[in-house]
């Protein structure tokens, strides 16, 4: 029924004068209890001649059926259904959006019908009378126009409870339900119930937490991989191409941090250990997973969207810790070359996406190659130079990691992306995010490494910083950890980067633009402390020290300077910005680089010439 505008009931519209149907799909169920037919009445209704009364009736099963609730006035403001609520509807149910009454409808709705008009004819006879008798002094209160009822609309109240046992794990019981309880997602519904749950247990919201060892965790993030054509049991390979070094390498990842689960009956069933096969190092890497799929997965869950197989990755914190993901991909397997007389510098190049497009040997069953990037990992023949760097080391350690040395010459002989390696004997560094971690120089038993990336190979995910991916630190620990003593603690982390922010003032020669060079000149500062953040700038070092006079000099020297003055030397570690001027900078701990801080963190003040004029002509002695 449409209440924007009021219901007029005189008209010549019969249907309208002689019954309505309101109501939804939702309602007089068999679990409604009460409900109530509320009449706003704009104007009153009077009656004129015969009063006309309201009779209701249920729509049940496409047939109208009379409520027996006694007739009611229809000057009444509302009108209580009380009788019949419980008559039963035999329909599924309906999750669709309402739709108006039709001539398909078979539920839901209510009729009220009227036994008599509304007097049309009487208000015209009295309307008529008003208008062609004189008025007459009042004797009274005055009396004006007849009027009739005008409703502005109906509403209707209800109530409904119906008792549902839930824990009830008894199949007969289950079949024979009266309603359904069901957990609504975003992108689809799940019914609830102790006789359909593997865990026997229901809960009032949805839960989002799921058993990783002994320990029960809630989702920080969830990830939902569907794949049609499958047939359980079935081994799964998937793709997880990943953007390397996105994963915050300051980040403590948990061991074990990612959570494999399938949708089983819109419930999702954890893959047992043996059945999942991960290359990536938990998305710190590309890499190829490689499922089981057991015979008891389901694609007709309505959980997520219905006729796929559902897989869900899942942390219960740190998802940061994880990469960004390029692209999953399923069917997929890795390709290793194979030396044939080859040029010996040919595995050392990169093969460009697309390349491999067929298999040597066809096999019917394979419809399509596909490289969707482009090769990894490759290495060209051995030079003898650095065949005989390579024995000599050998020999010397043994492949066994004892001494600094060892330790060191190990990590860059198997990790050509690794630039520069110090390691620190008796020694525990575990930093974590808000850069209050464990530094400890008299630590037995532990042995720190501290990696500074190649520039080659570093993806710059922050050019000043140039921190070592958290895949890649794991592959050191993992490299490491096979080659010392069971006795040894071992620490693979990044370095410390502490910042060197500058404070001057600065007069430019004449003819400058202020703007344009105070930029320039920050930018000309970022490089003097951080030369490796440019193309052939130089490596970061552990250590080192950086002088105030120095840089004075520095910036002296550039062409567009005349002088600077007020320069000020400040450190900040570890987010907490220093307020002591220095002469003299270096690193607080020995895993300590420094570098600077970005450009615009230098604050530059540009000595004004007419300002500076003003200055030197005023007298001391005038007040």
């Amino acid at each position: 029924m449409d209440t924007s505008k009021p219901f007029q009931p005189f008209g010549a519209n019969p249907i309208i004068e002689s019954s309505l149907v309101i109501g939804s799909k939702e309602i007089f169920q068999k679990a409604l209890t009460s409900a109530t037919i509320n009449a706003n009445w704009q104007t009153t209704p009077i009656a004129y001649g015969k009063y006309p009364n309201v009779e209701i009736d249920y729509l049940n099963s496409g047939v109208w059926i009379s409520s027996q609730i006694p007739k009611i006035a229809v000057g009444s403001t509302s009108f209580d259904l009380n009788n019949k609520l419980d008559l039963p509807v035999i329909v599924a149910p309906d999750l669709t959006v309402d739709e108006s009454f039709n001539t398909n409808s078979t539920h839901g709705f209510v009729r009220l019908r009227l036994d008599n008009d509304f007097g049309q004819k009487d208000y015209m006879t009295a309307l008529l009378i008003y208008l062609t008798t004189k008025p007459q002094p009042p004797a009274g209160p005055p009396v004006g126009p007849p009027v009739g009822p005008f409703m502005n609309g109906f509403s209707i109240t209800y109530s409904a409870k119906q008792t549902i046992d839930l824990s009830s794990s008894n199949t007969k019981l289950f079949d024979s339900r009266e309603a359904q309880f069901l957990h609504i997602s975003p992108f689809g519904f799940a019914e609830q119930h102790a006789a359909i749950r593997k865990d026997k247990k229901v809960f009032l919201l949805p839960q989002s937490d799921f058993q990783l060892g002994d320990i029960k965790n809630e989702s920080e993030a969830e990830f939902y991989i569907g794949v049609t054509s499958l047939f359980p049991p079935q081994n799964l390979s998937l793709l997880f191409q990943v953007a390397d070094g996105t994963a915050n390498p300051l980040a403590v990842k948990p061991n074990p941090h990612l959570h494999w689960s399938y949708l089983k009956n819109n419930e999702w069933i954890d893959f047992e250990k043996k059945d999942v096969e991960d290359q990536t190092g938990e998305l710190l890497k590309s890499g190829i997973v490689t499922l089981a799929f057991p015979a008891d997965a389901t694609n007709s869950n309505n959980f997520l969207p219905f006729g796929e197989y559902w897989i869900r990755v899942a942390v219960w914190n740190k998802s940061d810790a994880v990469c960004n993901l390029i692209m999953v991909a399923a069917q997929a397997l890795q390709a290793t070359f194979v030396d044939k007389g080859n040029d010996p510098a040919f595995a050392s190049k990169v093969l460009p996406a697309e390349t491999i497009s067929k298999l040597s040997t066809p096999v019917s069953e394979v419809k399509k190659i596909i490289q969707p990037f482009e090769s990894f990992g490759g290495r060209g023949a051995e030079e003898s130079t650095a065949f005989y760097t390579r024995v000599s080391e050998r020999l010397r350690h043994k492949d066994r990691a004892v001494t600094l040395w060892d330790y060191e010459r190990l990590v860059l002989e198997a990790f050509p992306e690794i630039f520069r390696v110090k390691c620190l004997n008796h020694a525990q560094y575990e930093p974590n995010e808000s850069g209050t971690g464990i530094y400890k120089e008299l630590a037995p038993g532990h042995v720190t490494i501290v990696t500074v990336p190649n520039k080659q190979f570093h993806n710059l995910r922050d050019p000043l910083r140039p921190y070592t991916s958290l895949g890649m630190l794991t592959d050191i620990a993992e490299f490491i950890g096979s080659r010392v003593s069971c006795f040894v603690k071992l620490h693979v982390n990044n370095p410390q980067f502490e910042e060197v922010r500058v404070n001057m003032s600065v007069r430019f020669y004449d003819g400058f633009d202020e703007t344009f060079y105070t930029n320039t000149l920050q930018e000309s500062i970022l490089r003097f402390l951080s030369p490796w953040a440019f193309p052939d700038g130089g490596n970061p070092t552990f250590g080192g020290k950086v002088y105030k006079s120095v840089l004075i000099d520095f910036v002296e020297e550039l062409i567009y300077v005349d002088y600077v003055t007020d320069v000020q030397l400040f450190q900040d570690i570890a987010g907490v910005k220093g307020t002591a001027d220095q002469n003299e900078i270096e690193g607080s701990l020995a895993v300590s680089i420094l570098v600077s801080v970005p450009a615009k963190h230098h604050l530059i003040t540009v000595i004004n010439p007419s300002e500076e004029k003003i200055s030197s002509d005023k007298c001391s002695c005038e007040s």
